[in-house]
């Protein structure tokens, strides 16, 4: 029974390592939670007059971790709103550009390098703000070489306003 005891106290150890360790991911502490699970299921009896401590340490390392995994899932959902937020504000720059008499050069050069440099997970919400984009930077190109406005693709036939935009998006990453 002692050899389960100092076994239990080993994965609570590793536990609290693990909690201690800010690089970990969301996923390597669920990983390492089922993993924890499953080995401290495994593990016999151990003495009486250590169990509800143990089993009481034991389930706060849990929840303390389902709450850091908790933590980085909302981080990284924010993180992606504001680069979504990002491109699209860099799609208005751009697109509004159109309307100028003359387009400044290093304005698009900015533009285009801040778009590069705002990174965004691949799903239906960055391909549709890439297709604007690329739309609204061959448009800047053919304005600048002096050809015609009509290469931007149509903005949407309600006249999408920036906090409609934001409200699809927000419905399609399903952000209350």
């Amino acid at each position: 029974r002692q050899e389960n005891l100092q076994a239990k106290e080993a994965i609570c150890a590793e536990l609290t390592s693990v909690l201690e360790n800010t690089t970990s991911s969301a996923q390597q502490i669920v990983d390492k939670i089922k993993s924890a699970n499953l080995a401290w299921h495994q593990i016999g009896q151990i003495p009486r007059a250590q169990e509800q401590q143990i089993e009481k340490n034991f389930q706060q390392l849990l929840e303390t971790m389902q709450q850091q995994v908790n933590l980085l899932q909302n981080q990284a959902q924010q993180q992606k709103s504001q680069s979504v937020l990002a491109k699209i504000d860099i799609c208005l720059q751009l697109e509004s550009l159109l309307a100028m008499p003359s387009i400044e050069a290093p304005k698009v050069m900015a533009l285009k390098q801040a778009w590069s440099v705002t990174t965004l997970p691949k799903s239906l919400v960055s391909q549709t703000l890439q297709e604007r984009f690329d739309s609204a930077c061959e448009a800047v190109d053919q304005l600048q070489n002096n050809s015609a406005k009509d290469a931007l693709l149509p903005v949407p036939e309600d006249d999408s306003t920036r906090d409609d935009i934001l409200l699809h998006l927000e419905i399609l990453l399903g952000i209350d």
